[in-house]
């Protein structure tokens, strides 16, 4: 069973995005300035090259780690004396508090930019802009991971858990679907949406660096972080370069360039 669980995350990532994608056809909030084939086949690539170099860290680090935190009862949640859904979520919790910091990091500090900048390259937004992130952020989140996975001592079901839940709101909320504004204004108290998270990829940085919430919105609320922006703004996406969005090798390439941090 413990095998299968990151079988079952990936079957969950494709099939909640195979949904988005869909809802998308029927349902736009933007006009597609570029064809969807185009955006969806460069970022299938991405997301196969990530899926390649990921595969041994996560193998010989990741899940190793996971087992033996579980197999030697480490971590906070191994040493607390309370009920298996109260533990859960509370990790859930743990998890979705140290993502908004995880987030919030890769837009304060430059080197870490450097390759979160990857993602706001893409000047339009969609269910496809969820794959879009480069190597290098993913090879560090994989360390920042293990890190929280040793301090909460969080069980393997946990973490795949919370993963299938982050990569379906990551679906979600770039997705290229309007929704009813009263039903948008509810979900925002309690989960990002499109449009809360369109905010956020804006050209415009007081709000681009700001909504760094993966699930919960809450963390926004308490941090200070939570910015909205107007119907203009959000119709101009991506970064002052507007020419790397879909070439590929110049695209991962720009991390490594001096002039990388500029657009921070």
């Amino acid at each position: 069973m413990i095998e299968a669980l990151p079988n079952i995350q990936t079957i969950f990532f494709i099939m909640i995005f195979i949904i988005m994608y869909i809802i998308e056809f029927y349902c736009p909030n933007r006009i597609w300035q570029t064809a969807r084939y185009k955006r969806l086949f460069t970022h299938l690539i991405v997301a196969i090259i990530n899926s390649i170099i990921l595969y041994i860290p996560r193998l010989i680090f990741l899940i190793p780690i996971l087992l033996l935190i579980e197999e030697k009862q480490l971590g906070l949640l191994n040493n607390m004396d309370q009920f298996y859904f109260i533990e859960i979520l509370l990790g859930f919790l743990f998890f979705d508090f140290a993502y908004y910091w995880w987030h919030r990091f890769n837009h304060t500090i430059p080197f870490l930019w450097r390759f979160h900048s990857f993602h706001h390259l893409d000047t339009h937004l969609d269910v496809t802009t969820s794959l879009r992130f480069h190597f290098g952020e993913l090879v560090l989140s994989v360390i920042y991971d293990i890190f929280l996975i040793i301090i909460i001592g969080a069980p393997l079901e946990l973490y795949i858990f919370y993963k299938i839940i982050l990569t379906s709101s990551s679906h979600f909320h770039h997705s290229n679907i309007k929704l009813p504004e009263r039903i948008n204004d509810l979900l925002i108290y309690f989960i990002v949406t499109p449009k809360y998270h369109t905010n956020h990829h804006t050209v415009e940085k007081n709000t681009r660096n700001a909504n760094y919430t993966s699930i919960f919105t809450i963390w926004d609320r308490l941090f200070l972080t939570c910015k909205d922006s107007n119907d203009a703004d959000r119709t101009l996406m991506g970064l002052e370069n507007r020419d790397l969005e879909l070439d590929l090798v110049k695209s991962l390439k720009h991390p490594f360039q001096k002039k990388s941090n500029e657009l921070l």
